[in-house]
């Protein structure tokens, strides 16, 4: 039995290629490919989560159902796996769980994407989460080449961190150097039919996808007047007061309209400045690719 572990990246079709594993779930038990169905939304979240903080239970879980299914792969899946490439203790976790429930391969995939246009993407998606200045953002990955979000939704069960990688040759090398198992890196770029397509192709099932999702599949950039409602909004609502609220408010839309007007210009230079590196790790651990696309009709 092999384990196929989809990190994401975030901003990378994670969504929507999570909501074809989910909606063909038979049609791919039928190929001997076990993804675990799930209520609502498609990705293995809690999974992750529990993972990130020390609990592998969902690994042996999935194992033991795919094996009661007569499956020979097992896929899981959450871009909030991505912060396993910075904590090699999470993916040894991963690995040992998987190998102890007799898991005898396991695959690390990740979808890599254009690092400024992964900025753009990211910086309008954390609107949905957290307060993300973008020059700190900006700051952050230039200095280390990630970015870390410690305990973004405390008080719930969600992850204990969120890390985003733009250094894609420094810190998917150094990960591939810490595992025996093959990393194999996907380019957002080749998308079509969908993202990740090439996962599923590997295991001889995407002649199965017979369903694709549709535009609720996609978890799509927020347009500008979006990003700053969700920053209006959660600078406001820690302010009681009506009185400072209406001070406030002027403050906060100069800050947004600059800050808007610099997320492009920003993106410009992470896409520049780490480009040669997302080349050098697909030039090495790229999944490679074939002459064209395959045959959109394998998932009409």
């Amino acid at each position: 039995m092999r384990l196929i572990v989809h990190m994401g990246l975030h901003k990378t079709g994670s969504t929507y290629l999570q909501h074809i594993f989910n909606d063909n779930h038979e049609a791919l038990l039928g190929r001997g490919v076990y993804y675990q169905k799930q209520p609502g939304y498609p990705a293995h979240h809690f999974g992750a989560w529990d993972i990130l903080r020390g609990d592998t239970s969902a690994i042996e879980t999935m194992v033991g159902e795919a094996r009661i299914a007569g499956c020979h792969t097992i896929i899981l899946s959450s871009e909030d796996l991505e912060g396993a490439i910075f904590d090699r203790g999470t993916a040894a976790s991963i690995e040992a769980a998987a190998l102890a429930s007799g898991v005898e391969g396991i695959e690390w995939h990740i979808c890599v994407r254009d690092p400024g246009e992964y900025f753009a993407s990211l910086y309008a998606q954390l609107q949905h989460h957290v307060f993300a200045d973008p020059l700190a953002m900006l700051c952050e990955v230039l200095r280390d080449g990630m970015m870390m979000i410690l305990d973004p939704s405390p008080g719930e069960r969600a992850t204990p961190y969120w890390c985003y990688c733009f250094d894609h040759g420094r810190y998917i090398s150094a990960f591939a150097a810490g595992t025996e198992h093959p990393v194999i890196l996907h380019d957002f770029k080749d998308r079509e039919p969908f993202p990740g397509w090439r996962i599923l192709d590997r295991v001889g099932a995407l002649d199965a996808i017979s369903r694709l999702p549709g535009r609720e599949g996609r978890n799509g950039r927020l347009e500008a007047d979006a990003v700053r409602a969700g920053y209006r909004d959660r600078i406001l609502n820690l302010v009681t007061d009506e009185a400072r609220r209406r001070k406030l408010l002027p403050l906060i839309d100069a800050q947004l309209r600059s800050s808007g007007e610099s997320v492009a210009c920003y993106a410009e230079i992470v896409g520049d400045q780490f480009a040669d590196s997302m080349a050098a790790a697909l030039a090495e651990f790229g999944e490679r690719q074939g002459e064209g696309s395959p045959d959109r009709r394998a998932c009409a």
